[in-house]
C-alpha cells in the first residue's frame, strides 16, 4: 500500500507514510481502512511525511473528500483538537499540502507543513490534545 501508518510510541503520535504516486482512490481508500482498524488511535497527532510522495496525480477533488472524511471521522469521535505536521519537501507537496490546510479550515486539525523533518517533529512534541466528554 503506497500509504504506511505506524506508531511512534515514544513520542506518541501517528506517521503517514506516503509511497510512490498516490491516486484518488488509494487516498481515501488507505485512510478508511486505518480508522477501520484496531490500528487508529484517533487522539494521537500525526505527522504525514510527503517525503517519497508522487502526488502529480492527485486531484483536489480528493484532497476536499479527505479533509471531509476527516471532519467526519474525528467528530465522531468527540476530538476537538489534534495536531497534524507535515513533513513536504518537495514543491508539488508543499503547495498540495497548502491546498488541503484551505479547505480544511472545519477539522478539528491544527496543520502545520514543514521542509525539515526535526522541525516537524519538534512540533508535535510540543503538542496538547483535547477531547470532548
Amino acid at each position: 500500500m503506497p500509504i504506511k501508518f505506524s506508531r511512534n510510541h515514544d513520542d506518541e503520535y501517528v506517521e503517514i507514510r506516503y509511497i510512490g504516486q498516490i491516486s484518488d482512490s488509494e487516498l481515501l481508500s488507505a485512510y478508511k481502512s486505518f480508522f477501520g482498524s484496531n490500528d487508529a488511535i484517533p487522539v494521537l497527532n500525526d505527522l504525514t511525511d510527503l517525503s517519497e510522495a508522487d502526488l502529480s496525480i492527485l486531484s483536489s477533488d480528493a484532497i476536499q473528500e479527505l479533509a471531509d472524511y476527516i471532519i467526519y471521522s474525528y467528530k465522531r469521535s468527540g476530538i476537538t483538537s489534534f495536531k497534524t505536521a507535515i513533513y513536504a519537501p518537495d514543491e508539488l507537496e508543499f503547495g498540495l499540502s497548502r491546498m488541503y490546510v484551505t479547505i480544511s479550515y472545519e477539522t478539528p486539525q491544527h496543520i502545520k507543513i514543514f521542509k525539515d523533518r526535526e522541525k516537524a517533529i519538534q512540533w508535535l512534541r510540543q503538542a496538547n490534545i483535547s477531547t470532548s466528554g
